[in-house]
């Protein structure tokens, strides 16, 4: 791993694809440096790069301080990479062109924060992690969940055994309403070429992230994928069997076309139970093991226990969790330390992996095994587009074909 930038000076940070998410990346950048005034700070914002120079040219200019000098922007990365020699750079393209982005950093020296999902494919994640390692870079990635107080202190519940041997942990993550018209928006969302998937893909990275950090990764998956309503080529509804070991069976629930829609995780153990419905922790806890309860109480004797709820600091307001989570990547590449990312690449990896999963065992119609074969999804992949192609894409006006590698616009 590389030496750390040092105290001395500013984390140089660009920002490639300032879209829907790579605009919200420059804001946090810029509020750091607002917050620290003319003491340098621990980051200094050097240039953007989108394919929309427009956009990213309209982005440069300092939305409440005329005097502010304009950022550099660019339409090409390279350049931007090359020009400003950043130390870090925000990767928010649309996910299927993470992977030129990151490598072309790790080459160049950068360290690279990366957003959700890493990749399409794991083939893809695969050679991100390899380059980053190789070139002795940092890689992260932006699940700024595991940021938010709740999840913390959930995971410091199950890490430290309060619940005793989990058992059972259902996930319901249906709180990512998307109307037809956020579909049409951009002719890369909603297709197999554009975004290697729906839901599974843009939104429920965060919560397949949080699945695996909270309850582990799983051995087997069972999944079904639907798409209801909405006239896109991609799943919008997936349900999913987690299993880890022999004796337990876990299930995890995602879509965009429920309302009103919900985050609520549920991890049972045999010291108790724990439950996290948006954001609100309770816990239960059992006075004797279930263990102990079920092979030594008297027939229709019940276990004792209760309900308590559990404190937790608020949540990080709008962008707040993701200004946070640069704020700690920031640190990382300050002091040198990879200790300080909240989120690795290999995390990364983990998530898009389950979700994959899930995606081959609903067209497979069986269990697939953990980790999957890189072989058999991208012919998967590569079928779906295929039959796309073959029958014409099922969304409405709007939809834009990209051809011939094109680019379609960051996210």
């Amino acid at each position: 791993m590389s030496v750390g930038t040092g105290p001395n000076r500013p984390v140089r940070v660009a920002v490639v694809g300032v879209g829907v998410m790579g605009r919200d990346h420059v804001r946090n950048a810029r509020a750091l440096e607002a917050a620290a005034g003319n003491d340098g700070g621990l980051l200094k914002l050097v240039g953007i790069a989108d394919i929309d120079h427009e956009r990213a040219e309209a982005l440069a200019k300092h939305p409440t301080d005329d005097h502010a000098p304009v950022l550099p922007a660019f339409e090409d990365f390279k350049a931007l990479y090359s020009a400003t020699k950043p130390d870090v750079v925000v990767i928010a393209t649309p996910h299927p062109q993470h992977e030129e982005a990151a490598i072309a950093a790790a080459r160049a020296g950068i360290h690279v924060l990366c957003e959700k999902p890493i990749a399409h494919t794991p083939e893809s994640a695969d050679r991100i992690i390899a380059a980053c390692k190789n070139a002795g870079v940092m890689l992260g990635m932006d699940f700024n969940q595991r940021l938010v107080p709740a999840y913390m202190k959930a995971r410091e519940l199950i890490q430290s055994g309060s619940l005793g041997r989990i058992y059972r942990v259902n996930f319901i993550a249906s709180g990512w309403y998307r109307t037809q018209a956020y579909y049409n928006s951009g002719g890369w969302r909603g297709t197999w070429a554009g975004e290697g998937g729906g839901v599974i893909m843009n939104q429920a990275p965060h919560h397949l992230d949080l699945y695996s950090w909270l309850a582990g990764r799983p051995d087997r998956v069972k999944a079904t994928a639907r798409t209801r309503i909405h006239e896109i080529e991609v799943e919008n509804t997936v349900g999913a069997l987690l299993e880890h070991g022999d004796d337990r069976v876990d299930t995890f629930y995602t879509t965009t076309a429920e309302w009103p829609g919900r985050t609520e995780f549920l991890f049972r153990g045999t010291l108790g139970t724990l439950e996290a419905v948006d954001g609100r922790l309770r816990l239960y806890r059992m006075e004797r093991s279930l263990e102990e309860e079920l092979l030594t109480s008297a027939h229709g004797q019940s276990p004792s226990g209760a309900w308590e709820d559990v404190d937790t600091d608020e949540s990080p307001k709008g962008t707040g969790a993701h200004r946070l989570l640069l704020e700690h990547f920031c640190e990382a590449v300050r002091d040198g330390d990879p200790s300080k990312i909240v989120a690795t690449g290999e995390d990364g990896l983990h998530a898009l992996e389950l979700g994959n999963a899930m995606y081959l065992s609903s067209h497979l119609d069986e269990t697939v095994t953990m980790p999957i074969s890189r072989e058999a999804y991208r012919e998967f992949l590569q079928s779906k587009i295929a039959e796309v192609a073959a029958a014409g894409s099922r969304k409405r006006a709007g939809h834009v074909e990209f051809k011939g590698g094109e680019i379609p616009p960051s996210v």
